[in-house]
């Protein structure tokens, strides 16, 4: 399902939607009705380690493209490494667990 949902961030209104496809997982976040970020994670490690629909991963997400700018074009979550590594903050406690999926998510 393609639920279109809002996210205030920064005083700012976004719409964003969370949608699976053959290769992954993927986020769509738009202002003004103009698609500002398309970001994919693939499916198998990244899926079960970073969970696009919560709402906290989206801020994140948002804000880390507040500062690098719109990407309207497919992004992979793989080659956004300082992202990759603020989600992970976000989604693992355990520093060996961590550890363990960065390091699993390396592989190709």
């Amino acid at each position: 399902m393609n639920r279109k949902r809002k996210i205030i961030v920064d005083e700012q209104t976004y719409i964003y939607s969370v949608r699976e496809c053959d290769e992954g997982t993927e986020i769509l976040v738009y202002k003004d009705k103009r698609l500002i970020v398309r970001l994919r994670q693939r499916w198998g490690v990244e899926s079960w380690g970073i969970n696009f629909h919560r709402p906290k991963a989206v801020e994140l997400i948002i804000r880390y493209y507040q500062k690098k700018g719109i990407q309207p074009y497919l992004q992979l979550l793989r080659n956004e490494k300082e992202l990759f590594l603020s989600l992970t903050d976000l989604f693992f406690d355990d520093s060996e667990e961590k550890a363990e999926f960065i390091e699993k998510c390396q592989k190709p």
